[in-house]
């Protein structure tokens, strides 16, 4: 089993950092395979609405977030972390989510780049 921890805050070892670690050391205890990606450590800009990913399910966008698509892919899990600042997610963190727009086509089913099997399939 593969879990992937991403923490969005920009202050490495604050608490969101603790409490990740803290949840990735349990997950590794019970033999999971661990990963951590700290985002403020990347470069990941905003997604653009260019919708170049409708077709090809493929962000036009060149930075590190093409890194990461991969490893989201492949885990198990996922364990997001995250502090609230001004009453929303950081800015970190809101790229990230929005830079994950690629997997899905123009109607929001998965696209069929990533689950070919899916492909034509109504309930997608």
């Amino acid at each position: 089993m593969k879990i992937l921890g991403v923490l969005g805050s920009p202050r490495i070892g604050g608490t969101a950092t603790f409490c990740l670690d803290r949840a990735l050391a349990g997950a590794k205890d019970a033999g999971a395979e661990v990963e951590k990606i700290i985002l403020c450590q990347k470069k990941i800009s905003g997604c653009f609405d260019c919708q170049k990913c409708n077709e090809t399910g493929v962000c036009a966008v060149k930075d590190d977030m093409p890194e990461i698509h991969p490893k989201i892919l492949e885990a198990d899990g996922i364990l997001h972390s995250v502090p609230v600042y001004f009453w929303a997610m950081t800015a970190q963190m809101k790229a990230y989510l929005d830079r994950c727009v690629p997997f899905f086509d123009a109607e929001w089913k998965w696209h069929k780049k990533y689950y070919p099997k899916m492909k034509g399939s109504a309930s997608g």
